[in-house]
């Protein structure tokens, strides 16, 4: 193969970078470059780029890969394809994030080659894996450790691919690498606490467990020094109980280190005075630190507790170009506590052994006197009752914590039958006691004592010459099992009794535990197979939501002080069609703000969304109904609060009391002034009585005083039982039609006028000509001809005399 001779100068933008975006480590995707445009393609992809490092004529695309190349959190590193023997390939790019990972700037790197990052723990077996991959020209993905510019330490991810040009032939290597240090360090602590389990489960005594703790911490951490100091009995000093120094620790000058320390003195002392880790970063001319430090780093003073007390301190310190502990205060911590349980748990189970070991000694009438108040000493000294009895269950000790636990004097039951004073022959204690004096055999239960009400857990060591007791008091340990135990059934039962899909994801490991039988009624699945963890519940999300659900899930558990996560998303029923789901967790954390386990609740939402799509609907049509009108709408509660009013109210509002009325404000406006507002409260109690009504009502605006006539219709509102909640109003202005009956009756009053003018005026020339008939009458006209002329002349004037008649009668009627 051959090499290219493309090494970019510092600042230069490697166009073969441009390429990683279309290598896919999944499906083995390879890129190659023969300086055009970019193509992807299924299989053996054609990944074209320009590969001179020119920059001008670059397209939009190739600009936004170099922008995502040089912005991403993860190393890209681009070397030759050869040689393979040492020195290897020379580096030809590097982008920003090597640069902030490495401390190495790129001028620095570029031309060298990326065996500069190895060190002395670098997995070689891995090294030998990718060696392997280079030669047959394959993609390779290892994890090891590199080392930083100023020799820390860290664990990389790495996955390397070839780079071809356009004829087939490879030229490049692409390397994305990403730090997985935190991660890796998480995998040493957990394996750290696992490894210290089982050292304490081992046989031993505990100056050998100890020595071995202290080898172990410092060789996963590479601690040049590793101490345990215990406070003695006697609570004055701490004594040192075990230490090692590493191979790399014996350049250190030692000096005559002090075996025991008062509280405030050195290092251990400074931290039993102050009950908290101590770091010594600066450890030269230190007095606190009892080693010559020219060559240290740092020293960690670390509390080591057991039930909140501080029994002993760790003293963990390191060389100068070690700087790997920056995050391990929250580790510290636990592991102090965990080991301070653990040193207990064990010395206790040490004087059990040593009891049952010399227990026929103490029953023995014959034993030195001297071992003998040793050994009581030491009886005396346990921190939990203790008893021991003979093959006849005479009691023959009774130690001071089994009187203060058990409210029983030493001389009320010591050379008595423990059996006349304990008289339940039924119990499990009894039982217990008397198979384990039958059968030589230690036993071990847990038993309720009624008479303090407490729960013990009782070891029972039987001997040749009886049996030895311990009582351990478990009673909140049993409570707290209990309540977990009820919790749990509680939290069972609610999975039951709901409808909604209730799981557990593990973060660590993705798992996810389905609680009853929501899923399956929701969704329409069948059996547990369906969704076991966190890729299987994805693969149901609708592709279109997905990336919105994964954002904020990991958004929420990157910020410790966010514990609740919740989420709308689309998902794939068994009948294929998609249910709108609300899910809603609570993130459970570590004692480090670390997310280690969701508890949540999914819900089908799509007929509640539907729901609320039509509400809103119909809102937004009532909405545009009311706002379109001029007239006042509005309602308001029990408390004359207004619940809803549409524009004109609001508007009408403001000109009275100088800022529009809010949903849930009073609508007793001070501006109308006591009357009106008596007058309004009145009309709102009659509604809120049950009565409906309307009423008329003349309003002069305070500003423009315009004077306006309105119809107001008033009515209570009643919830679904009939109870009347608030009162609904409608406003009209009816001032035009006012204006327009005032209208009409003055066009009437005027007609009436008419009428009356017209009725006199038609009446007198009527009343001259019946006047003259009546006188024609009173003359003899003996002509026949007359008296025709004279009966026409009568009845036309009676025919006038009725049309005024009407005229009056219709013009009284207007």
């Amino acid at each position: 193969m051959q090499n290219n001779q493309n090494i970019l100068t510092p600042g230069q933008t490697h166009g073969a970078a441009q390429a990683l975006l279309c290598h896919n480590a999944t499906t083995g995707v390879q890129a190659s470059i023969n300086g055009g445009g970019i193509v992807r393609q299924l299989g053996k992809a054609n990944v074209t780029a320009n590969i001179t490092g020119n920059s001008t004529g670059k397209t939009y695309p190739q600009q936004l890969l170099e922008s995502v190349i040089n912005y991403t959190k993860d190393v890209v590193i681009i070397t030759e394809a050869e040689p393979f023997e040492p020195p290897g390939p020379r580096i030809v790019y590097v982008n920003k994030a090597f640069t902030t990972l490495t401390g190495y700037d790129a001028h620095e790197v570029i031309g060298l080659t990326p065996r500069i990052l190895q060190g002395p723990k670098t997995d070689s077996a891995e090294l030998q894996k990718l060696k392997t991959a280079l030669k047959t020209w394959q993609h390779c993905e290892i994890t090891t450790v590199n080392y930083k510019k100023n020799g820390q330490e860290y664990w990389v991810n790495m996955t390397i691919s070839p780079v071809a040009d356009a004829s087939g032939w490879y030229t490049h290597w692409i390397a994305i690498e990403r730090d997985v240090t935190e991660r890796k360090q998480e995998e040493m602590q957990k394996q750290v606490i696992m490894g210290l389990g089982q050292l304490f489960n081992t046989q031993g005594t505990m100056e050998s467990i100890l020595k071995k703790l202290v080898a172990t911490l410092a060789t996963y951490f590479n601690f040049c020094i590793a101490e345990i100091w215990l406070i003695d009995k006697n609570n004055q000093t701490l004594k040192l109980a075990a230490d090692i120094e590493n191979t790399v620790g014996a350049q250190f000058a030692y000096s005559a280190k002090a075996k025991n320390f008062k509280k405030g003195e050195g290092l251990p002392g400074l931290v039993w005075q102050s009950g908290a880790i101590e770091v010594l970063d600066e450890l030269v001319n230190n007095t606190n630190f009892a080693y010559v430090a020219h060559l240290l780093r740092a020293a960690w003073g670390i509390p080591v507790t057991c039930d909140g007390e501080l029994i002993g301190v760790f003293v963990l310190a390191v060389k100068k170009e070690v700087i790997t502990h920056e995050n391990l205060s929250g580790f510290f911590q636990q592991l102090g506590t965990y080991i301070g349980v653990e040193i207990k748990r064990k010395q206790q189970e040490l004087e059990l052994a040593q009891l049952a070991a010399f227990a026929p000694d103490i029953f023995s009438e014959i034993a030195v006197i001297k071992d003998m108040e040793f050994r009581i000493g030491l009886l005396e000294s346990i921190g939990s009752p203790f008893c021991a009895v003979d093959k006849n269950w005479i009691v023959k000790y009774w130690n001071k914590r089994a009187e203060e636990e058990l409210g029983l004097p030493k001389e009320n039951i010591v050379g008595r039958n423990l059996w006349q004073v304990f008289t339940n022959h039924k119990s499990l204690a009894y039982q217990k006691y008397h198979e384990a004096m039958r059968t030589g055999i230690a036993t071990y239960f847990e038993d309720y004592y009624v008479a303090l009400g407490r729960w013990y857990y009782i070891s029972l060591y039987p001997s040749i010459n009886g049996l030895s007791a311990y009582f351990t008091d478990i009673t909140e340990r049993k409570k707290i099992k209990q309540a977990l135990r009820e919790s749990n059934e509680r939290y069972k039962l609610v999975a039951k009794a709901t409808r909604d899909w209730i799981w557990d994801l593990d973060i660590a490991t993705g798992k996810i535990t389905k609680e009853g039988d929501g899923f399956e009624t929701l969704f329409g699945y069948n059996g547990d197979e369906i969704i076991t963890d966190l890729l299987s519940w994805e693969k149901l999300v609708h592709p279109g939501d997905l990336f919105a659900l994964r954002h904020g899930l990991n958004k929420v558990l990157a910020l410790p002080t966010q514990n609740l996560w919740d989420c709308e998303y689309r998902f794939r029923k068994a009948n294929g069609q998609y249910a709108q789901v609300a899910s809603r967790g609570y993130i459970l954390r570590d004692a480090n703000e670390q997310p280690v386990r969701i508890i949540g609740a999914a819900r089908d939402v799509t007929e509640i969304n539907t729901q609320i799509e039509e509400n809103r609907r119909i809102k937004q049509n009532l909405d545009s109904l009311i706002n379109t009108t001029n007239d006042l709408v509005w309602s308001v509660d029990k408390n004359l609060n207004l619940l809803a009013g549409n524009i004109a109210f609001k508007n009408m509002s403001k000109v009275i009391n100088g800022s529009p009325v809010a949903e849930g404000q009073s609508v007793m406006f001070k501006a109308f002034g006591e009357e009106v507002l008596k007058h309004w409260q009145n009309l709102y109690t009659k509604v809120l009585a049950g009565s409906s009504f309307n009423i008329e009502q003349v309003y002069t605006n305070p500003i423009t005083a315009e004077v306006t006539n309105n119809i107001i219709s008033f009515a209570p509102i009643k919830d679904t039982r009939g109870t009347i909640t608030g009162v609904a109003c409608f406003a009209k202005d009816i001032t035009e039609r006012v204006k327009y009956i005032e209208a009409i009756e003055k066009q009437n009053k005027s007609l009436r006028e008419i009428a009356w003018m017209q009725s006199h005026i038609v009446r007198a020339p009527l009343a001259n000509i019946m006047g003259i008939i009546n006188l024609i009458r009173e003359v003899k006209a003996d002509s026949e001809e007359s008296k025709d002329l004279l009966g026409h002349l009568i009845m036309q004037g009676e025919k006038l005399d009725t049309i005024i008649n009407d005229i009056v009668i219709k013009a009284n009627k207007l």
